[in-house]
């Protein structure tokens, strides 16, 4: 039987799905593009094994109903469900130690916005302006509700690139239609890892692509995360659990250290969020006011990172207190035939 070259298989699955004008052109096009260099096939792992798709349906599940812990494999593989949840955590942190690849930098003089509401916003405007780092710094740890990235107690510095986008925020968690906003200095340099910043995936034909440009995939599902739509019912603390065990990941085991994750705001169109990993005010100062920084007796101080010097990391001044006014828009669309 005589050899039948590639061309010629390219062109014969060709032959009845495009025309005859543009099909030797097309073929050759493809095979040019294919790289006989390199394999044709993945290593073996149990990430590639299951489909990434699998992995991360798997993990939630696991991180769900079965463990919240993540422990390293006792033997050469995991096994048990919190040593399975390690194994894709773990990887993802590597992946973004090794890789600046969607590492953002807030450099000095950054501006972040924060936002409150409620029903006398004057008053709470002229609170504010008292003691701005106080009211709109995080959460008292007894005060912080669950959210995307952080568990019931376990407060975190929500922040906003714009103040209309913070505003947003607030908004959608509220009926009140106007809001206090305070401005937030970054002034220590800090990392924060932007799932807005996600390159496509790469094609196996690419030649950059490598095996770790699939771990790509696994920081999608993470992304979709950040912006889904959960109902504000008893089920929502549950769907948030998967994010917050990652994002805990990335705080705690990254090297270099990042400070924060940031994402796509789902209240405002276009608009980003930051969450950084801060949980007190005693990271920030005021302006016109001595800093002190020291816990409280009820808790530890928290570590200052070996690469920030000792001073503030964000400032806030009285002076750029604000107050916004919420514009809603309602729409409706029949939905049964």
């Amino acid at each position: 039987m005589p050899e039948v070259t590639f061309a010629e298989i390219v062109e014969s699955v060709l032959v009845a799905a495009v025309d005859d004008d543009f099909r030797l052109d097309i073929s050759a096009k493809v095979v040019e593009l294919v790289r006989f260099d390199r394999p044709w096939y993945e290593a073996y792992d149990e990430d590639a094994e299951a489909g990434t798709y699998f992995s991360w349906r798997d993990f939630e599940y696991r991180v769900k109903h079965q463990s919240r812990l993540l422990l390293p494999p006792v033997g050469e593989r995991a096994v048990t469900p919190p040593e399975e949840s390690y194994v894709l955590a773990r990887s993802m942190v590597d992946f973004v130690s090794a890789n600046d690849t969607f590492v953002r930098r807030l450099s000095p003089g950054t501006l972040l916005y924060r936002a409150r509401t409620g029903r006398d916003v004057r008053d709470l405007e002229r609170r504010v302006r008292a003691a701005p780092k106080a009211e709109m710094g995080p959460p008292p740890a007894h005060a912080a509700s669950a959210a995307r990235l952080s568990a019931a107690g376990m407060p975190m510095f929500y922040t906003a690139l714009t103040p209309e986008t913070a505003c947003e925020e607030v908004a959608s968690h509220s009926p009140y239609d106007e809001c206090v906003v305070a401005t937030f200095t970054v002034e220590q340099p800090l990392r924060v890892l932007d799932l807005t910043a996600i390159p496509e995936p790469m094609s196996l034909f690419d030649e950059e692509y490598t095996s770790g440009a699939g771990r790509l995939r696994d920081f999608e599902f993470y992304r979709d995360r950040m912006t889904d739509a959960f109902a504000a019912d008893d089920s929502q603390a549950m769907e948030y659990l998967p994010s917050q065990l990652l994002t805990e990941a990335f705080r705690w085991w990254t090297a270099p250290r990042i400070h924060g994750i940031a994402y796509s705001s789902v209240a405002g169109a276009g608009g980003k969020n930051i969450a950084l990993f801060f949980e007190d005010w005693e990271w920030i100062e005021e302006v016109g006011r001595e800093f002190y920084r020291f816990g409280a007796p009820s808790k530890p101080t928290s570590p200052m990172p070996d690469e920030f010097e000792d001073r503030p990391v964000f400032t806030v001044d009285a002076a750029s207190v604000t107050r916004y006014e919420v514009t809603r828009t309602v729409s409706a669309a029949r939905t049964n035939p």
